[in-house]
């Protein structure tokens, strides 16, 4: 099979504490031909100190003059990749020794394959594996939900990048470039091994606490992103209320809209939709993903004292008719009530 050049690019901002073991494990991978081209975005701890100590002739090193962000950074990172593929990675996290191999065997043997992601272990504060929808229909059927590939396991063929780039006013900039691929009909696929070592830290993203504005901003960027993946894919416009009630988190929800008659109206009307627009096969994938987000929502909610073991047992929601995740939903809540009136009778 030919040795093609693969450009693995990695943003850093503040990375000393962490980028010499996610350096180490790209120079290391069982694959070569790589250049590894790091972008340093205006960091002010030890970082260029840090990446100045390495010789290997594969790294390059570009400087932001002022701090750009990640998707203008990863944009200017792409721009100077030479790879016939091109990887993603970030400064925090560890590549499996065959990550770079593994994937560019299976995108050599499936060239219809566009895009590349794999699970990821989360390490850390969390300790895990992550997985992630598999075939291209079964990726796409799913953003309709959310983003379906973990970012910093992705390779693309040099062709996408030269067409399409990170939306840059965007806070959701990896979930709304794959529903743009998505639409132009590109195919997707996740090696289903954990290929990352994706690292849980006090400074992730994910556990720093962000502001009213930005979190508001993220959220603005995630309902419109989701908003066009369901009209794109099913054809279907969601209302405000319809993405609270189906895909936010219940802490961002009003109680007004709360009652367990709406939620489960609005999750079987718009299963309704999905069955009218969908093929069979899709309408399988949606089924899995929808009762998923349903099950999600009913544990959240009912830790909040908003939905009840009555509740859910008479739903008519048919995706949990005589379902396994409708009986552990059940068997949950039991266990909930029972352990909150053992302890108020022993006041």
């Amino acid at each position: 099979m030919e040795n093609k050049l693969v450009s693995v690019v990695i943003p850093v901002y503040n990375g000393e504490k962490y980028i010499n073991a996610a350096l180490d494990s790209v120079l290391n991978q069982t694959y070569k031909n790589l250049e590894v081209i790091l972008i340093n975005d205006c960091s002010t701890d030890d970082t260029a100190q840090v990446l100045n100590k390495y010789t290997d002739p594969r790294i390059k090193i570009l400087k932001n003059d002022v701090n750009l962000g990640i998707s203008r950074t990863l944009n200017k990172g792409v721009s100077f990749a030479n790879g016939h593929y091109i990887a993603r990675m970030d400064s925090d996290d560890i590549c499996m020794p065959t990550r770079i191999q593994q994937q560019v065997d299976f995108m050599e043997q499936n060239p219809d394959i566009e895009v590349c992601g794999t699970f990821i272990e989360t390490f850390g504060i969390d300790n895990r594996i992550s997985s992630y929808p598999v075939t291209s229909k079964e990726i796409k059927i799913n953003l309709m939900f959310g983003c379906s590939m973990a970012h910093p396991t992705i390779m693309f063929k040099r062709t996408i990048v030269e067409n399409y780039t990170y939306c840059e006013d965007s806070k959701v900039e990896d979930y709304k470039l794959w529903v743009e691929l998505a639409k132009k009909g590109v195919n997707f696929h996740n090696i289903p091994l954990p290929l990352l070592k994706y690292r849980i830290h006090p400074n992730s993203l994910s556990h720093i606490k962000i502001d009213n504005e930005k979190k508001n901003n993220l959220v603005r960027d995630f309902v419109l992103t989701i908003k066009d993946a369901n009209k794109s894919i099913i054809g279907y416009e969601l209302s405000d209320k319809e993405i609270e009630i189906l895909f936010l988190n219940p802490d961002m929800l009003s109680k007004d809209i709360l009652e367990t008659e709406i939620l489960l109206l609005v999750f079987e009307n718009y299963y309704s939709v999905c069955e009218e627009m969908l093929d069979k096969e899709e309408l399988e994938i949606c089924k899995s993903a929808l009762s998923l987000k349903l099950y999600e929502k009913c544990i959240m909610l009912s830790l909040r004292e908003y939905f009840s073991i009555k509740d859910f047992r008479n739903a008519s929601f048919n995706i949990y008719k005589n379902s396994l995740k409708k009986n552990l939903v059940i068997s949950y809540l039991y266990t909930k009530t029972r352990m909150k009136n053992l302890i108020q009778s022993r006041k």
